[in-house]
């Protein structure tokens, strides 16, 4: 109703709300109008240039409205306001918590899609939120989308339990503010927030609303598009590309794509993490289908993942096959496996039947480098799952030594 209310008398006179935002007309709402968006907490933007404060109370939304028609010479008594009965407040209460579930439904896989290879959002499910968190391996700091009922917007949140370290880390971020700014395309919203613990960097998307399903491609796409480039301008500056443990994430960030990028390939993104990236093969899941309602150690119908393992003796693929709950025909045919192609590893109700040496990478690799590496480790692996057909099948072919003898 606030925006609403102040967008029709800006419709009827422009000139009174430019003459606040830039000082031409002396009042005591300047200091809730202005020209320059990042004097606010949550600004709302009303045209091109005039901004207002979104986040104050009830009460004083209600005075900026009373202040504002006399400035524009309506009568403040025509502004008239409705308490809603508990009832009726309820049910619009929970008709939003169902609308923004609808809503997370329809975005939440497009912006796992976009983010997939980073993770973002990949444990997400839709709820009655207006927001929705993606996180990295910084703890405190995470991506968060929200969607309004008049706009969309994407903040890099810094919420450390210490307020010291987001500071620290917006004032970093701060200093590289043009560099950042220049790599990702176009301005952003700063908010150190002096008062209070966390910050936020961010980017908003307006004239959008929740409440309009034509809005909806617009807003997850802006959220999808946003939230990755967000992570892939800032997180470099947060991150020392020295350390193990961000050389691993920085790695395991470009197996997970070259495995997206694959058609040959079936992407299980949701057993993935920074040691394993997993995928299985069309045919591998012929010789070991999935079996339903039987569930692996992995807690997946199937028994076997393809796994390029991460860790810091250097990248290898191999194939893990796991017979806990698996049917007993797969069981007998996980022996026979084990037989031809002895494990790698001894681990219990696990072999690893197939491995590749370690890839050669740099200490800093491009997705090039990975991607040429592993598309090498795909050939060893089509080889090996030709070498294990054919010994099925010459199996399945040779008589028992009774029948051969009579």
């Amino acid at each position: 109703m606030f925006e609403r209310v102040i967008r029709y008398l800006h419709q009827q006179d422009k000139s009174v709300l430019a003459g606040i935002a830039y000082g031409g007309l002396k009042t005591d709402l300047t200091s809730c109008i202005s020209s320059d968006q990042e004097q606010f907490r949550n600004p709302l933007q009303i045209d091109h240039g005039i901004y207002i404060e979104k986040s104050t109370s009830t009460a004083s939304k209600i005075s900026i409205l009373r202040r504002l028609f006399a400035l524009y010479k309506a009568d403040p008594m025509d502004l008239v306001f409705y308490l809603q009965e508990p009832d009726h407040g309820k049910a619009a209460d929970e008709a939003r918590t169902a609308l923004r579930r609808r809503y997370w439904e329809y975005a939440l896989p497009i912006l796992q899609k976009k983010n997939a290879a980073r993770g973002l959002f990949s444990s997400c499910s839709p709820t009655g939120n207006n927001s929705a968190s993606g996180f990295f391996r910084i703890s405190g700091f995470c991506v968060i989308c929200v969607s309004n009922f008049d706009s969309a917007r994407v903040d890099f949140y810094l919420g450390k339990p210490d307020a010291a370290e987001n500071k620290k880390a917006f004032d970093l971020l701060y200093s590289h503010k043009s560099e950042i700014e220049s790599k990702i395309g176009t301005q952003l919203l700063w908010y150190r927030l002096d008062d209070k613990k966390a910050s936020s960097i961010s980017v908003k998307l307006e004239y959008v609303s929740l409440e309009n399903e034509a809005d909806w491609p617009r807003m997850a796409q802006f959220q999808a598009d946003w939230s990755f480039k967000l992570c892939e301008t800032i997180l470099p500056y947060l991150q020392d590309p020295n350390d193990t443990s961000v050389r691993l994430d920085h790695i395991a960030v470009l197996l997970r794509q070259w495995m997206i990028d694959r058609d040959d390939v079936e992407a299980c993104l949701r057993n993935c993490n920074r040691t394993y990236t997993r995928f299985m093969t069309k045919k591998m899941s012929e010789i070991l289908p999935k079996a339903p309602g039987m569930l692996s150690s992995w807690k997946t119908e199937n028994h076997y993942f393809y796994e390029i393992k991460n860790n810091e003796k250097g990248v290898v693929l191999q194939l893990a096959i796991n017979c806990h709950n698996m049917p007993e025909n797969q069981k007998v045919l996980y022996s026979r496996i084990n037989e031809l192609f002895p494990s790698h590893h001894d681990f219990k109700n696990y072999i690893i039947p197939f491995k590749t040496d370690y890839l050669a990478l740099d200490k800093h690799p491009t997705q090039k480098q990975v991607s040429d590496e592993m598309d090498r480790c795909m050939e060893v692996l089509h080889s090996f799952e030709a070498d294990l057909e054919c010994a099925l099948k010459q199996e399945e072919m040779t008589p028992p030594l009774s029948e051969a003898s009579v």
